[in-house]
């Protein structure tokens, strides 16, 4: 189970398809934009950055990588369920 304190202090890379389900999953967490917003915004920007509260994004792939957050990715927070049933046809 994914908690607030396994996202403070991240940094991820994503698609915007990723980040709207990354945004949803840290507002039900407690976190927000600036101004304590919960809405799905800059889905177009490629980094997010979760602080202690707050969630913020760039553009910058040198900036990205030069934080000293920790580095997350998507399929750890939202492995892909398989059909076990493939496996047997």
């Amino acid at each position: 189970m994914i908690t607030k304190e396994y996202l403070k202090d991240t940094r991820i890379r994503v698609n915007p398809e990723q980040s709207r389900k990354v945004q949803e999953l840290a507002f039900s967490l407690g976190f927000a934009w600036a101004g304590d917003e919960k809405k799905l915004r800059y889905l177009n920007k490629p980094f997010l950055f979760l602080n202690n509260m707050y969630i913020c994004y760039c553009s910058d792939e040198s900036y990205f990588n030069d934080s000293n957050k920790k580095e997350i990715f998507y399929k750890d927070l939202f492995p892909k369920i398989t059909d076990w049933r493939a496996e047997f046809k």
